[in-house]
């Protein structure tokens, strides 16, 4: 693994933790804030978080192989 790769890497996981604490620590606060049991609601929370990413991550990947990136930020 060359250096620049190295790095890469690095941001990307120190990316993907800071999303995944961000999104765990939102539904910990809204359970404990509707003061609900933790267990079912942090589940379903975590589910309907993550089923997105899942439905349409295909489709996205194929829109922006067809299209220029550029032109779909825009959009």
């Amino acid at each position: 693994m060359t250096k620049n790769f190295l790095w890469l890497n690095i941001t990307q996981a120190i990316g993907a933790l800071i999303d995944n604490t961000f999104k765990m620590l939102t539904v910990i606060y809204l359970v404990s804030a509707l003061n609900r049991e933790l267990s079912p609601t942090l589940a379903i929370a975590s589910a309907l978080l993550v089923i997105p990413f899942i439905l349409f991550s295909n489709w996205a990947g194929a829109l922006t192989d067809r299209y220029s990136k550029r032109n779909l930020v825009v959009i």
